[in-house]
């Protein structure tokens, strides 16, 4: 199929271990969810609170306005590189799509 060898060994690898497929779809699930949340000019915030679903996003963002839950006390240092704001904010006026940042990132 074209790969190259480590990532050919890297994929069968998590498949022999089961942690392929299965897995790798519902993550992919979650993500498709968050770039939508994003593309609707979501917040980053509420997702640094913990593991969460995006379903769960609106009752995070209450508790977190109830001072029930704390603010996430660290957040990567990469989202205050300007390159992660820039990022971040064409997914919400482009309304990028996972084939669309797949895209971009082939060499």
């Amino acid at each position: 199929y074209g790969f190259k060898p480590k990532t050919a060994f890297t994929i069968t690898t998590r498949i022999f271990r089961g942690g392929g497929l299965t897995k790798d779809a519902v993550y992919l699930r979650g993500l498709l969810d968050i770039l939508d949340y994003i593309a609707k000019g979501g917040a980053i915030e509420p997702l640094y609170v913990g593991k969460i679903a995006a379903n769960h996003i609106p009752l995070v963002e209450e508790l977190l306005y109830r001072e029930i839950l704390s603010r996430p006390p660290l957040f990567p240092r990469y989202l205050q590189e300007p390159e992660a704001a820039a990022r971040l904010k064409e997914i919400q006026e482009k309304k990028l799509s996972i084939m669309d940042i797949i895209e971009r990132s082939r060499p």
